[in-house]
């Protein structure tokens, strides 16, 4: 069964973070992206299943809040 909740692991690069070793918000994006995708092509509507239908989805705006 397909499940609309997913984990993923990944390898943070010395680049994903600023001079203060915090995590530059466009790595969190990136890596919130990248995910989107993955579970896009698990769910059997990413961009290949897409593509072949002449379809395709469109992040429009993209917005995270950090909170401390």
């Amino acid at each position: 069964m397909k499940t609309l909740e997913n984990n993923y692991k990944f390898l943070l690069t010395t680049n994903d973070f600023d001079y203060k070793e915090h995590l530059r918000p466009s790595a969190v994006l990136n890596y919130f992206q990248v995910a989107a995708g993955m579970h896009a092509t698990e769910l059997g509507v990413g961009f290949d299943d897409f593509i072949v239908r002449n379809l395709a989805w469109i992040l429009v705006k993209v917005k995270y809040k950090t909170i401390r």
